[in-house]
């Protein structure tokens, strides 16, 4: 009976030691497939952030073209009106020549400047809508660009946040590995075997 106990008690240190070594092994592969998934993520949004700061780059230098191709069309137009104005001063002088009317004097000089004024206002209007509408394509890309770097700041944020609960889980399970091995009954099975085996 003596060595059935003995067996008996080697048998169950035993079982005991292997199910706290089993536990402390387990709970480390879990917290290591816990932090290699949050490592995983950590990346992806770091991966994000940059992709969201290129966004943001092609956002304004897609707007600035657009605006600077817009301003060209605008410019482009104000040269057509001059031309325009300057055609139609032209025809007028020409119908004031031909009906023996004095352009350089009087009433005809009068509409002639009024018309010149009045046309360089046109060509002046177009530039400033021209400016106007560029200025608003520059400010529309700047909003998107802003809104894209605000996102790199999220998912940079995301990335320090979720590296640092992979490092902390890492250790975590480092942790209860050494702890689980250290508190192993092993040692108390070798008393209990030694005792027994004096007792026998």
């Amino acid at each position: 009976m003596g060595l059935t106990a003995i067996i008996l008690g080697v048998v169950g240190a035993a079982v005991a030691t292997a199910t706290a070594v089993t536990s402390a092994v387990g709970g480390y592969m879990q917290a290591q497939q816990q932090a290699d998934m949050l490592d995983y993520n950590s990346k992806l949004a770091a991966r994000n952030a940059e992709q969201e700061n290129l966004n943001a780059a092609a956002a304004q230098a897609r707007a600035a073209a657009a605006a600077d191709a817009e301003q060209q069309e605008y410019l482009r137009k104000e040269q057509l009106e001059r031309e325009q104005n300057a055609k139609l001063r032209s025809y007028n002088l020409a119908v004031a020549g031909e009906s023996g009317v004095g352009s350089d004097s009087g009433s005809s000089l009068l509409v002639a400047v009024d018309n010149a004024v009045n046309g360089e206002i046109n060509a002046l209007d177009i530039r400033r809508i021209g400016e106007n509408s560029a200025n608003n394509i520059r400010y529309q890309g700047e909003l998107n660009a802003f809104e894209h770097r605000l996102n790199a700041s999220r998912y940079s944020a995301e990335s320090s946040m979720l590296s640092a609960q992979s490092s902390a889980v890492e250790s975590s399970g480092k942790y209860g590995l050494i702890t689980g091995l250290a508190t192993a009954p092993v040692s108390g099975t070798l008393a209990g075997v030694e005792t027994a085996w004096k007792f026998r």
